[in-house]
């Protein structure tokens, strides 16, 4: 029932933020003007945006193999496109659930501990983050000004993320490398109060430090970091096909490097948890293209209602058949612990 109620505050919460972003990035804004504004779109080139967009996954797919070489003999590259897509379904649904989903999806097709691959997602979330920070970075020294003027605060809280995922990967190469030293640590300390839980929580660090081995394989880390920074360029696509969809690169001179800052940005407002990304990406993205390039307020917001719509509506289509299998018929597949048993029965909860 606390598990339950927690949830239930969580969800309440993320709804509650999506709707006050929705609210002050609509505010004041002619709806009308919005809805002109996105039948001027050529569809011709939200079908391209698209198709790049799910183009891209399977690059995530390919490097998410690269995580999980070292832990299991990783399945076809379509499971693990599909499980992703299933990942991101759930968010749609529930900020946050992805994460787990995903590998709760992967698990049906692999002979590895839930508690590693969910590592491995994790891994892969901070490897985004360490990339989508670096390229904020000359982002900042050429628009400084106008990004303070625009987002007071957005420079602390990149500097903030910035130290936090540094030390986080930092933390996941040192459990990598003496993660089996930790788990015994621990688990002596637990073992003063429960032998049997002591076990159970040594086996599920064991599995966890195991899914973080490849950041201790120098061989990977050129192919991870080159398949992280394509991921990126691939949504910079994204954006400029939207931008030539909308002409906004004729009438207002959007470039390739005005889609990165505007993707940027937009990227960093969906950090913030709400379902999809929800009113996050509306207000940062809309308010990017206002501030930093002029576009009508209007126009901002049926741009940033259109590109958020193409990845929302396409990823629940994709992913979202797979995820009513999923949590129908989520105990088939590799038979799991008692401990992943329970994992996985909160991610269905969730």
């Amino acid at each position: 029932m606390k598990r339950r109620a927690k949830f239930a505050l969580k969800l309440i919460l993320s709804l509650g933020a999506a709707g006050a972003l929705l609210h002050a990035a609509f505010r004041g804004v002619d709806l009308s003007e919005v809805v002109t504004a996105v039948r001027t779109a050529k569809v011709s080139w939200l079908i391209l945006a698209l198709l790049v967009l799910l183009a891209s996954n399977l690059v995530r797919a390919w490097r998410w193999h690269l995580l999980l070489d070292p832990i299991t003999s990783p399945p076809s590259i379509w499971r693990t496109f599909e499980s992703i897509l299933i990942g991101y379904a759930a968010s749609n649904v529930v900020p946050r659930s992805g994460e787990v989903a995903r590998a709760v999806a992967l698990r049906r097709w692999v002979n590895a501990p839930l508690s590693s691959l969910f590592a491995t997602v994790l891994v892969e979330r901070v490897l985004d983050l360490l990339a989508l920070l670096v390229i904020f970075g000359p982002v900042w020294l050429a628009l400084q000004a106008d990004i303070t003027a625009a987002f007071p605060w957005m420079r602390g809280v990149s500097i903030v993320a910035l130290v936090g995922a540094v030390g986080v990967m930092g933390s996941i190469i040192i459990l990598a490398l003496y993660g089996e030293r930790a788990a015994g640590v621990i688990r002596r300390i637990v073992g003063r109060f429960s032998e049997s839980a002591a076990d159970r929580v040594q086996s599920l660090l064991r599995d966890f430090f195991q899914g973080m081995q490849a950041m201790v394989r120098p061989a990977a880390y050129l192919e991870i970091a080159g398949s992280t920074l394509f991921i990126f360029f691939t949504y910079v696509i994204i954006t400029y096909a939207t931008f030539v969809s909308f002409s906004f690169q004729t009438r207002y001179g959007l470039d390739f490097k005005a889609a990165m800052v505007v993707m940027v940005i937009s990227t960093i407002g969906v950090i913030l948890p709400t379902p999809g990304g929800a009113g996050t990406y509306h207000f940062f993205c809309s308010q990017a293209m206002f501030h930093l390039y002029h576009v009508p307020l209007p126009e901002s917001l049926a741009f940033a209602t259109v590109l958020h719509a193409l990845g929302y509506v396409g990823f629940t289509i994709c992913g979202g058949p797979g995820l009513v299998l999923l949590l129908v018929k989520g105990k088939q597949g590799p038979v799991l612990t008692a401990s992943e048993s329970e994992l996985q029965e909160e991610t269905v909860v969730e």
